[in-house]
């Protein structure tokens, strides 16, 4: 696969997506577990799944948008 712009894109919206839903689920799980006294925020209960559910339905969006685009740019033309 060669390396354009929209690939860029592509693989930085996920690492920083996936940063970002880490910090958010990670923190108060690890403090948790380092913290016995540590009571989980109903927040994080509740947008856990909404933060996980949202990166992975957002990079499944976008890998079928590439990889249609991809196969849509890679067929020969007809008469060729």
């Amino acid at each position: 696969m060669k390396s354009s712009p929209i690939s860029f894109v592509f693989i930085m919206t996920n690492v920083i997506t996936a940063i970002l839903a880490l910090c958010i689920i990670a923190v108060p799980i690890f403090m948790h577990a380092f913290d016995g006294t540590y009571q989980l925020p109903n927040v994080i209960k509740e947008w856990g799944g909404v933060v996980v559910g949202y990166y992975f339905g957002s990079s499944l969006t976008l890998f079928v948008k590439y990889f249609e685009s991809e196969s849509k740019s890679s067929k020969p033309e007809p008469g060729t």
